[in-house]
């Protein structure tokens, strides 16, 4: 509610200062909301919003936040004029309803949680993440409502400055400004990426990493969870590549010691080698495997089942991005298994020496 106040202080300021107002505010606006409907399209869409082409990316950044700007600019700067002439405050209210209605769904799935309604086998381990933007929903709506009552005053003050178009597309360049950043390191990224993905591992600096905080990683003999523990690597340590993937490992060289390491827990420019997996794909385990809860939320830990050794898995993720599990499916159920035993499993292979995807 404190940004609400400064929101209002810092477009009321603007609004004394003319077409430079106008445009700096519009900016300021467009930006706001950019980043919010951003935050939302990637929690509706998720990895496929992610994985876009440059081209569709572009779009998605660049079309929203060209239209929130020209609607800012040439229609709802001229009702927040007329709101602040008329002594009323915009913004309160809708952050308002945003913050406790952001609390009231917490104190739901709180309390849901400690008595077990959002548990394993009813709805997940908690409610949908969408769930959490009705507060934003229900403020916007308001917030029109609100705009519409001062439709009059408005529609007189934008009749009196002028539409002056040229303010429009200096506005929407200075709020491309901070999105086109993003754009640019979003394409640098994209190149580390696939060279990350697809670059040979020999010679190459490897970091023990992500999944492995707080955690030792095995050097193992051979390219097996069942093989001798030759030494055991912490997070940040630095090994060599010796060769390519052998399977979910990589063969490395530590100090004067050579050996294999699981491959997810390792980092090559500055990205997971499970990247390099085709998931979801086909895996048999080495050993009895231990199956928890999918997500752990408020019910705690729980362990469903303990396949034996042979079983046929589908292997959705591996250890990775700061989570120590990995994610698998038995009997068309998905569970959770814990970093130590992500050794416990061998790919399946087709004929031509490919992993088995079901991709």
């Amino acid at each position: 509610m404190v940004f609400s106040k400064i929101l209002e202080f810092v477009i009321k300021w603007l609004c004394r200062f003319g077409i430079t107002g106008r445009i700096l505010a519009s900016a300021i606006v467009a930006e706001i909301f950019f980043f919010l409907g951003l935050a939302l399209l990637n929690e509706i869409v998720g990895p496929t919003f992610k994985d876009a082409s440059t081209a569709v990316g572009i779009l998605v950044v660049f079309g929203p936040l060209a239209l929130i700007t020209f609607w800012f600019y040439f229609s709802h700067y001229f009702t927040l004029r007329a709101q602040f002439d008329q002594g009323k405050s915009p913004f309160f209210k809708p952050v308002a309803i945003i913050v406790f209605g952001f609390v009231g769904v917490l104190l739901i799935h709180g309390i849901g949680g400690l008595v077990k309604f959002f548990s394993n086998g009813k709805i997940g381990w908690g409610m949908p993440s969408l769930v959490y933007w009705l507060p934003f929903i229900v403020a916007f709506i308001f917030y029109i409502v609100q705009s519409i009552s001062v439709r009059a005053d408005s529609r007189k003050t934008k009749k009196e400055v002028g539409a002056k178009p040229i303010g429009a597309i200096l506005a929407l360049a200075l709020a491309c400004i901070l999105p086109a950043f993003m754009v640019k390191s979003g394409l640098a990224t994209e190149g580390d990426k696939k060279q990350a993905s697809s670059a040979s591992l020999a010679g190459q600096t490897l970091t023990v990493g992500y999944a492995s905080r707080n955690r030792t990683v095995n050097l193992r003999a051979e390219a097996s969870g069942a093989s001798t523990v030759i030494k055991r690597l912490n997070y940040g340590d630095e090994v060599t590549g010796t060769g390519e993937l052998s399977g979910f490992w990589v063969p490395v060289k530590s100090g004067n010691d050579e050996g294999y390491v699981f491959a997810s827990f390792l980092i090559f420019k500055r990205f997971g080698l499970a990247r390099r997996f085709p998931f979801p794909l086909e895996a048999i385990t080495t050993a009895p495997v231990e199956l928890y809860n999918n997500e752990l939320g408020y019910s705690g830990e729980k362990l469903l089942r303990t396949i034996p050794e042979g079983s046929v898995v589908t292997i959705v993720s591996l250890p990775e991005g700061g989570s120590p599990n990995m994610s698998v499916k038995f009997s068309n159920q998905e569970y959770r298994v814990k970093y130590d035993a992500a050794e416990n499993f061998v790919p399946r292979f087709n004929e031509d020496g490919s992993y088995k995807s079901f991709q």
